[in-house]
């Protein structure tokens, strides 16, 4: 059995996993700027070899398709209750890249296609923020939270594939919004935005922020920090390359750039 105490982003915890193999691969999983820690954990979470995932003995999945799923599915829930404590920021369900300056964030749930748009992006040169959540501190500045970028393979045993990304293209300091782009994958549809206020962009991001409920008061103000400044589109996307190249010109042509 091997035992990892870890802290992210002010909130620590404890993760226990009985199979050797996959407690070799926690660190795959975590959250990507885990470091270790003495503190006392808000949580324990523990991986069965059956694949069964429980938080201070509670049992929350259980899956015994394929090795790798079990894995993937704690990273996720580890993830999950870090953003809902992390009570210094506001985690918000979101895709996040910079272009010549200009960030672009991605407000989605889990299937919206963020993180296939966002592999498009990064492969067109864009800075790699984050492909799950937009960390945002009190000023409204985005932190990076780049885990490994991979695009879910459905129905299949496996961690997804991997993008590379080369490593200066990884962010290392916080940013600004510049573009807020409230959309989802439609096939057969172009990309035909409208511009929206503010205040909407607020409202779809706050209906993708993790800690709505328990922290509604702080959970607004940081989207609508976020959107404040902001230009917002929304708008059903079709093909993920078409695009990103839109979202790239329209970054280059509307948005403010922060220093």
């Amino acid at each position: 059995m091997g035992t990892m105490r870890f802290e992210s982003f002010g909130a620590a915890a404890e993760v226990v996993c009985e199979d050797a193999e996959w407690f070799e691969s926690l660190p795959l999983v975590l959250p990507p700027d885990w470091r270790p820690t003495d503190t006392q954990p808000l949580a324990r979470f523990e991986l069965a070899p059956d694949g069964r995932v429980t938080i201070d003995g509670v049992e929350f999945f259980h899956n015994e398709v394929g090795r790798e799923q079990p894995l993937l599915r704690l990273g996720s829930v580890v993830r999950h209750h870090l953003a809902l404590y992390a009570s210094a920021y506001a985690f918000i369900h979101a895709g996040v890249v910079a272009v010549d300056g200009v960030a672009i964030v991605l407000p989605g749930s889990s299937h919206s296609g963020k993180t296939t748009l966002v592999a498009e992006l990064v492969r067109a040169g864009a800075t790699y923020y984050s492909d799950e959540y937009a960390v945002v501190d009190d000023d409204g500045a985005i932190h990076p939270y780049a885990k490994p970028l991979s695009i879910r393979d459905e129905g299949k045993g496996r961690l997804g594939t991997p993008v590379p990304v080369a490593p200066e293209q990884i962010a290392s300091a916080p940013t600004r919004a510049g573009l807020v782009v409230l959309t989802s994958y439609a096939q057969g549809t172009s990309w035909k935005p409208t511009r929206c206020s503010a205040a909407e962009g607020a409202l779809g991001l706050l209906a993708n922020t993790v800690a709505a409920r328990p922290r509604p008061a702080q959970s607004l103000a940081a989207a609508s920090r976020l959107s404040r400044d902001a230009v917002v589109l929304a708008g059903e996307r079709g093909e993920a390359a078409q695009t990103a190249q839109a979202l790239i010109d329209a970054a280059a042509k509307e948005c403010p750039i922060y220093p």
